[in-house]
């Protein structure tokens, strides 16, 4: 086993929101730090909190928000999503159906007696 410490981390590339690739001895890409992430406030106007490789955030309507990348990902990537209400409600946050692609993706935040709801803090991670 080898033990690899460093301070920094550099991508190789001098693109903008390009992530680390880790490969193997062949060459062949054995996985990556994270694609993009985002953290916004999804109530009243969508405020991007902070971000990596995401360009906006768009509000489609209660409880329904897509993200947009700034630069292209891989397909076949896996979002995490996640949502949180100022007050102790059980909510789910979830991704939309039939609107996943290289360029964005959409999250529904929902409290189940309730229905579609904006939620105070959305997250979300792409990893491939």
């Amino acid at each position: 086993m080898s033990i690899i410490q460093t301070t920094n981390l550099y991508s190789n590339s001098t693109a903008f929101n390009t992530a680390v690739v880790f490969r193997t001895s062949a060459g062949a890409e054995n996985g990556t730090l994270c694609k993009a992430w985002v953290s916004f406030r999804g109530t009243s106007t969508v405020v991007i909190r902070a971000d990596f490789n995401v360009n906006s955030v768009t509000d489609l309507g209660p409880g329904q928000y897509r993200v947009n990348f700034s630069s292209s990902v891989t397909a076949n990537y896996a979002p995490v999503v996640t949502a949180s209400y100022e007050a102790n409600e059980v909510t789910s946050c979830v991704l939309r159906s039939g609107t996943y692609s290289t360029t964005q993706f959409a999250i529904a935040t929902f409290i189940a007696t309730v229905g579609d709801r904006d939620a105070s803090i959305v997250t979300a991670a792409v990893f491939r």
